[in-house]
């Protein structure tokens, strides 16, 4: 799984890769801001408030040559309505996350129909009218991310692949 979030902005570009540990600990949260940056140390510094009460936690910085290069960028997208989000949610609650088969970890992606699909062994989830701009019917793992309020922003959902990987990119954000 890989996040990238992409703002514009009149500075130089950087990238600012953050540890999972920090993502989980922030994501937990339920705060509508964190800032994250760097401080003097060169440590990754995160600040939010929870119920009330500011927060701070350091971690180390990540090593760039310890993360995997992230998957392509899609060349073409299909555009779905904002919906799709929600449809992508309700699929990753529907999936077994202890499965002792692996199609019920997982959404299935049916191009040729525009259909997603997920199953935890004693109900079925389909839900149809998406384009995903491949014919082929697919299998992904299913992630809570979706149902972030953060991503509820009536923009456009694109849905694009490359190699073994589907993209999801909602404005700023883009999911592999």
């Amino acid at each position: 799984f890989a996040v990238q979030f992409e703002e514009p902005s009149d500075g130089p570009a950087e990238t600012l890769l953050l540890p999972w540990e920090l993502l989980h600990t922030v994501g937990a949260a339920k705060t509508d801001e964190v800032m994250i940056c760097c401080n003097e140390q060169q440590q990754l510094l995160a600040r939010w408030q929870e119920k009330d009460i500011p927060q701070v936690r350091s971690w180390e910085p990540v090593d760039p040559e310890s993360v995997k290069p992230f998957p392509a960028v899609p060349t073409s997208w299909a555009e779905n309505p904002p919906e799709l989000l929600a449809a992508l949610n309700h699929a990753y609650e529907t999936t077994d996350t202890q499965p002792c088969r692996y199609a019920l970890a997982s959404i299935q992606f049916r191009g040729a129909s525009g259909s997603l699909a997920a199953a935890d062994g004693r109900q079925l989830l389909l839900q149809n009218g998406y384009q995903f701009g491949f014919e082929e019917e697919v299998l992904a793992r299913p992630t809570a991310v979706f149902g972030a309020s953060q991503l509820a922003n009536n923009t456009p959902v694109l849905l694009g692949r490359v190699e073994k990987h589907l993209a999801v990119r909602t404005g700023p954000w883009t999911f592999w």
